[in-house]
């Protein structure tokens, strides 16, 4: 008999199968990190007439090696006007997908 599991959206799968994605979409293996997640905060508003979502992500982060100076983060579609790091503006370039925050020290 054929193991399964549950899924995030309630669906039973077999073993094997990809959770987020088709089937048949490509493997990718892990991307090499420079820091640690401990900690996301999010404040939301959802529009549903609109169908849109805007809101605060606030990250805490720890670096894994020493002398970072920028954090890559993940922000397709989206729309981004502002970021802080210690309360204070930071530099930033949301391109390809990407938002390089530039951190103001190591």
């Amino acid at each position: 008999m054929p193991s399964t599991e549950l899924s995030c959206r309630g669906r039973t799968r077999g073993a094997g199968a990809k959770g987020f994605a088709d089937d048949d979409a490509p493997e990718h293996g892990p991307r090499d990190r420079s820091y640690n997640l401990q900690h996301l905060k999010l404040r939301i508003r959802i529009d549903d007439r609109a169908g849109t979502v805007a809101g605060t992500a606030t990250l805490t982060l720890s670096p894994i090696n020493g002398g970072m100076r920028e954090v890559t983060l993940d922000a397709a579609a989206m729309k981004v006007s502002r970021v802080t790091v210690d309360g204070k503006g930071a530099k930033f370039a949301h391109e390809d997908d990407q938002l390089t925050v530039r951190l103001p020290k190591r």
